[in-house]
């Protein structure tokens, strides 16, 4: 609902709680039921609108495992890193520098990697599971997260060790923001 159909709703509701203390003088308890309702349903309006106009109750925008993670998380993360390193040994394009918890980019692959690791050998301890999980796991997630974090650490981290990434340039905001709207790519008739 926008805000002028809640102050709408909220006027109307006004006027009827107007009615019902007319009404209620005749003591009835179905008028007190009613009357405790309005009450209720008043409060829900006037505490939605404010909400609405404070912004309050609006999710917060979610937040990547890096910003959000403990440091317990953290240590826990970094065991099965050196676990999964020394168990599969991975090298090449599929190789886990030392220095990976310093880019943010392989440490968001290794965090979604070790949750999807925890829910394959979980349903891999089913007694119903014949190992698909576990073979799912490998084929689906393993290889592929691996050489997508190896893909955003410098490769100077992995010659001579951990170099400090340098900032992106921000992106160019070059569309009219008075249009509030980004520009569209182009469409492939549009090349014609």
């Amino acid at each position: 609902m926008d805000e002028v159909t809640v102050e709408g709703l909220a006027a109307q509701l006004d006027e009827l709680a107007d009615l019902v203390i007319v009404l209620s003088d005749k003591h009835d308890h179905r008028m007190e039921v009613l009357e405790q309702a309005l009450t209720d349903l008043q409060d829900g309006v006037v505490g939605y609108v404010s909400r609405k106009v404070s912004g309050a109750g609006e999710k917060p925008p979610p937040e990547p495992w890096t910003a959000r993670a403990t440091l317990s998380q953290w240590s826990e993360l970094a065991d099965w890193v050196d676990w999964l390193r020394a168990r599969y040994q991975p090298v090449g394009e599929y190789g886990i520098p030392p220095c990976w918890p310093c880019h943010p980019g392989a440490a968001e692959e290794h965090a979604a990697l070790w949750a999807a690791w925890k829910e394959a050998m979980r349903a891999a301890e089913q007694p119903r599971d014949n190992g698909n999980h576990a073979l799912l796991w490998h084929e689906q997630h393993l290889w592929g997260a691996l050489f997508r974090a190896h893909r955003v650490i410098p490769e100077a981290c992995l010659d001579t060790g951990h170099v400090p990434a340098a900032m992106p340039v921000p992106t160019e905001r070059i569309w009219n923001l008075a249009a509030e709207e980004p520009p569209r790519p182009p469409r492939a008739e549009d090349d014609t």
